[in-house]
């Protein structure tokens, strides 16, 4: 399970602009 995780963030945008991309993507949307 631990290896799964990894690809997916790092996928994503890395797991350094992962939280910064998705706060920054709505940051007066919802929450």
């Amino acid at each position: 399970t631990k290896k799964d995780q990894l690809p997916e963030a790092e996928t994503r945008d890395g797991e350094t602009g992962k939280l910064e991309k998705y706060f920054s993507e709505a940051p007066g949307e919802g929450g």
